[in-house]
């Protein structure tokens, strides 16, 4: 996972462009069309089809974007996700046709899945639940997979989900400053950019093959979530490769324990033409060097 992070999760096509799971320090990658159908594809095991899978009852509520949901359990919470939340949730999905289509039935875990990379249609539901909620929702196939090849055929499948909604996961608050860095801001002949948000207590940079502990989050400069380890709880463990070049230079000028935040240029990030999954253009990162592992060999010297 050559200069990346990937911590929002791993790539599973199960709900949309990609999903997550609790704990996992993989990129988050789009599912080509090709990938979708496999999944959809494979053998699952999961509860029967309810009786109005075909179509939604009367008293279900239509969205003008086509999308039909009802309330089967109403939940406790009072906060909605947002278009760059992530959330913990269960589902059942079927064809119209009754046949199962994905399930996380068999799950020991709950899925965790980010707004930015579900299906559109799930979207529009899960914008308006809150935490502890179940719906079942009418889903029309437009509104299902979103494919990142422009010649790949439309979806076609409608779907029919029962979803419980678990817990939702706030994003970080977007930087004031997100559009430019302020004039107090440190500029390297990169062209990087980097403001300190506060000192740290250690002396020691990382040298450039050491292992890091790092809080990051990063966004695009239209302020759209990119990856946070803020959404997992835990600091991620990164070489100076495992980053893109702008956040290797970043780290290396930061002390143990401080945070700042860095304007990344596309040049040094993920290009303007970036693979997959990957976003274009100028990044804005918000870092904590939180320790420099130490490597077993130099422990076993002391």
């Amino acid at each position: 996972m050559h200069r990346s992070l990937g911590l929002l999760g791993v790539a599973c096509s199960l709900l949309g462009v990609a999903c997550t799971r609790p704990a996992a320090r993989v990129e988050v990658r789009p599912a080509s069309s090709s990938t979708a159908h496999s999944v959809a594809t494979k053998p699952a095991q999961g509860p029967p089809a309810p009786a109005d899978v075909a179509a939604p009852p009367p008293d279900a509520v239509r969205d003008a974007s086509g999308v039909a949901s009802k309330i089967l359990n109403p939940g406790q919470g009072t906060v909605h996700p947002g278009a760059n939340d992530c959330v913990r949730l269960r589902y059942t999905s079927w064809k119209r046709d009754g046949s199962l289509h994905s399930s996380t039935e068999r799950d020991a875990l709950p899925l965790t899945q980010c707004m930015q990379r579900t299906m559109p249609g799930l979207v529009v539901a899960l914008e308006q639940m809150v935490a502890g909620e179940a719906r079942r929702v009418w889903l029309p196939g437009s509104l299902t997979y979103r494919s990142n090849d422009a010649n790949a055929p439309a979806p076609s499948d409608d779907l029919t989900l029962d979803v419980a909604l678990l817990e939702v996961l706030k994003a970080p608050d977007l930087p004031s400053d997100l559009r430019a860095p302020p004039r107090s801001a440190r500029r390297t002949p990169s062209g990087l950019a980097l403001r300190m948000l506060s000192p740290g207590t250690g002396a020691r940079h990382a040298l450039p093959n050491d292992r890091m502990q790092v809080r990051l989050t990063a966004w695009t400069s239209q302020g759209v979530l990119f990856e946070s380890t803020e959404l997992t709880g835990q600091p991620a463990s990164v070489t100076r490769a495992d980053v893109v070049p702008g956040v290797g230079e970043g780290l290396s000028l930061m002390q143990i324990g401080e945070k700042a935040r860095l304007w990344v240029p596309a040049a040094l990030a993920f290009g303007a033409q970036p693979r997959r999954g990957r976003p274009a253009g100028d990044m804005v990162y918000d870092l904590e060097l939180v320790a420099v592992e130490v490597p077993a060999r130099a422990r076993e010297m002391h």
